[in-house]
C-alpha cells in the first residue's frame, strides 16, 4: 500500500496524458534522494527489440529496468537471477531476464537456457533468469493496462547519449516512507519541481508532478 507512482505533470494536457508524462532521468535522479519520503525509487521504459538467430523473429516487448526495480515489487526469480547493481553499468549491461511466457515459447522451458546469449536487435546478452509466471507490471492507468513484457533488460541500455537526460522516458515507481503520508510526498515534490524548474527552465521545462497510489 505505500507503492506509488511519480510523474511529471503538464495541467494544460487532457486526461490521461497531463498528469502522467513520463519523467526526465535528471528529474528521476533527484527523487532519488529524497530519503526523508522514500525507502526506494525505481524507474523502467518500455521498447521493441527484435530477436535474432530464430527461424522466425519476432518483435519482442522489452522492459528497461533499473535493478531495483523488480526487488521493489517483491519480485523473485523463478530461475536463475535478477539484475545485480553493477550490472546498471556500461560494460556490466549485456544481461538479460526472460518472462515466463517467452521462456516457453522460444526455449520450451529447457533449464539450461540460463547462461545462454540471446541476440535482440543488434546486441548479444546473456540469460541470467526466468520471471514467476504470474509477474505483471502494475497498471499505470486504474488498472486497464496490466501487461506481461516478453524480456527485461538493464536500465542503462537506453542511456546512451547526453540527451537521453532530459528525455521524458521513464514509468517511475516508488515506496513511500512509513512516515511519510502521500500528501506530504505530493506537497515535497511539487516544492523541489518547482524549484528545479526555476533554476533551469531548459532543462527542467515542467514544474508539477502527480502522485498516484499503484494499482
Amino acid at each position: 500500500e505505500r507503492l506509488v507512482f511519480l510523474w511529471e505533470k503538464v495541467p494544460s494536457l487532457p486526461e490521461p496524458v497531463g498528469p502522467r508524462v513520463q519523467a526526465q532521468r535528471i528529474v528521476y535522479q533527484e527523487w532519488q534522494k529524497q530519503r526523508d519520503l522514500f525507502d526506494d525509487v525505481a524507474a523502467y521504459q518500455v521498447a521493441q527489440r527484435n530477436e535474432a538467430g530464430v527461424a522466425r523473429p519476432q518483435t519482442l516487448t522489452a522492459g528497461f529496468a533499473s535493478a531495483n526495480f523488480l526487488p521493489l515489487l517483491g519480485v523473485r526469480a523463478a530461475a536463475g537471477r535478477l539484475f545485480r547493481v553493477d550490472e546498471e553499468q556500461k560494460g556490466m549491461d549485456r544481461v538479460v531476464v526472460l518472462s515466463d511466457r517467452y521462456f516457453e515459447r522460444r526455449f520450451q522451458r529447457d533449464p539450461g537456457t540460463i547462461g545462454k546469449s540471446i541476440t535482440l536487435g543488434r546486441q548479444d546478452y546473456t540469460v541470467i533468469g526466468v520471471l514467476p509466471p504470474r509477474f505483471r507490471v502494475p497498471a499505470l492507468y486504474q488498472g486497464i493496462d496490466q501487461k506481461t513484457l516478453d524480456v527485461w533488460i538493464p536500465l542503462s541500455q537506453m542511456w546512451n547519449r547526453a540527451e537521453d537526460d532530459t528525455a521524458f522516458t521513464l514509468f517511475v515507481i516508488a515506496q513511500r516512507n512509513a512516515k511519510a503520508p502521500l500528501d506530504q510526498v505530493r506537497a515535497s515534490l511539487t516544492a523541489l519541481q518547482e524549484r528545479l524548474s526555476k533554476s533551469d527552465k531548459e532543462r527542467y521545462p515542467i514544474d508539477q508532478v502527480s502522485v498516484f497510489p499503484a494499482a
